[in-house]
């Protein structure tokens, strides 16, 4: 046994050790990911086959390989066996350590889950995938009272979540997920996380949330064999009740935000389902669509077998998936996301959009769109939009393509404005509309920005009014791509 709370030594430990990720993506490779397939695990294991304690480290906890016990005490002195032993993580058979859980490094953070098994049972708990970076990356990161983590698995979003929520209420049908939770918020000092046992909403009681984020179950599968995939309900009803409850679950001005798939039918755009889902709600919303799917793509992609040995079953899953597509009707699977902000008392927009990439935090980002969609709804007509005032976004850029003439010299082919951050939401935009951005400074209004660029850029007294409507249609679309922001 080991004085004191043995969860006090993991995180600087294991820092000490060199296990960071930015320490273990330079040994794998930049472009895999902690959760690659089975013949990438094998490249892994010859990574870190050395003595040094990142690699007895990866080994154990990120490769789920034995570790002589003794060699593991010699290297992390900081974070003997034995308190691994005491908090679960690890088990001693003879003198060897085999971990019982997968335990990961995520930003400064350190996540644990259970090891990937092609045996995986019903309450098993996932680490941080893809799907939980998504989910994280789009998160409103505010200052608020209450954030609610719906089905929140592991714990990853209540832990970012109670940085900038006084409290979080983590809930989780997954008795299993909520022992993870608690652990997760242990090793890395967190205590105004609460969890509670129960079913989407109802753990939640008569609270209204400033913030919900939510991974559910979103995978549209015949199954119930995973409580983190399968929702065991009928195509996509599981996400369809979930946007349609999440409204009633917030507080005036509080963001929703899930990953959701959807069964698309026929030629049926897929922004009409998302609308029906939402209905009447107090609610403005943004959709977002990341990518579709035909029955067999999707079938194959979440029955993929963890390791050689899961491929037995691999074709006879496949085909039960696709045959029960074909049963519901449903055509291809949807995928993306929906961020709605309760707001009573007004007409409600919504507005869709595809996603083509995105660039790490996305949270401000969104803000900026809610922001710039409310005023310019608001508007009582266009020429009011050249009495406000606006300033480029941080993490822009202004890039600038020439081509060479036919007689020499360079000229001028495309000028683009991009984001660097958030959603990289880019657009072309000509010179002397280029001239007028940089008198946005957040103090004059768009019209004197217009007029000190038209005459910077010598615009003929004929084709200013030309001039001036295309510098409005310039600002409007930017602003509805967050490239704009307010003082």
């Amino acid at each position: 046994m080991t004085a004191g709370d043995p969860a006090k030594l993991v995180a600087p430990a294991l820092r000490e050790a060199g296990y960071t990720l930015p320490a273990i993506r330079n040994l794998i490779g930049g472009e895999r990911t902690l959760s690659s397939g089975a013949d990438d695990r094998v490249v892994f294991e010859r990574r870190f086959a050395g003595s040094s304690p990142l690699d007895l480290a990866a080994r154990l906890l990120l490769l789920d390989l034995e570790v002589d016990g003794a060699a593991w005490d010699r290297g992390l002195p900081a974070l003997p066996a034995a308190a691994l032993e005491e908090l679960g993580i690890v088990e001693r058979r003879g003198g060897a350590l085999r971990a019982r859980a997968r335990l990961v490094p995520h930003g400064d953070l350190y996540v644990t889950s259970d090891p990937h098994s092609d045996a995986a049972g019903l309450e098993h708990v996932t680490g941080i995938s893809n799907p939980a970076v998504l989910l994280s990356d789009l998160a409103v990161r505010r200052p608020v009272a209450l954030g609610l983590d719906l089905g929140c698995g592991g714990g990853i979003q209540a832990l970012l979540m109670s940085r900038h929520c006084a409290k979080v209420i983590a809930t989780d049908i997954n008795p299993r997920a909520l022992e993870f939770t608690r652990l997760n918020a242990r090793l890395n000092g967190i205590s105004n996380i609460e969890t509670r046992l129960g079913s989407l909403f109802e753990p939640a009681g008569d609270l209204r949330f400033d913030l919900i984020l939510c991974n559910p179950p979103y995978v549209i599968s015949p199954e119930s064999r995973l409580l983190y995939r399968d929702s065991g309900m009928a195509g996509d009803s599981l996400c369809r009740q979930i946007v349609g409850e999440a409204g009633l679950h917030l507080a005036e001005g509080g963001f929703a935000q899930m990953l959701v798939s959807w069964a698309q039918v026929g030629d049926r755009p897929w922004q009409e389902t998302l609308e029906d889902w939402l209905g009447s709600a107090p609610c403005d919303a943004w959709f977002l669509h990341y990518l579709t799917e035909d029955p067999l793509t999707h079938a194959a992609k979440w029955n993929r077998p963890e390791t050689p040995a899961g491929l037995a079953g691999f074709a006879a899953a496949v085909d039960s998936w696709t045959a029960y597509f074909s049963e519901q009707g449903i055509d291809a699977v949807g995928f993306g996301s929906v961020t709605m902000r309760r707001r009573s008392g007004g007409r409600n927009w919504r507005r869709s959009d595809a996603l083509r990439e995105a660039h790490g935090s996305a949270g401000n980002h969104i803000l900026r769109v809610f922001a710039a969609e409310d005023l310019l709804r608001a508007l009582p007509d266009e020429e009011a939009l050249f009495g406000t005032r606006w300033r480029l976004a941080p993490g822009h850029r202004l890039e600038q393509s020439l081509v060479q003439g036919p007689e020499g010299g360079w000229h001028p082919l495309e000028t683009r404005l991009a984001m660097t951050e958030g959603f990289g939401f880019s657009g072309s935009i000509d010179l002397p509309l280029a001239q007028m951005l940089q008198h946005l400074d957040g103090k004059r209004t768009v019209a004197d920005a217009v007029g000190m660029a038209a005459k910077e850029v010598g615009i003929p007294r004929a084709e200013l009014a030309a001039y001036r409507r295309a510098a409005g249609q310039t600002v409007r679309r930017l602003l509805e791509l967050g490239l704009l922001e307010a003082e």
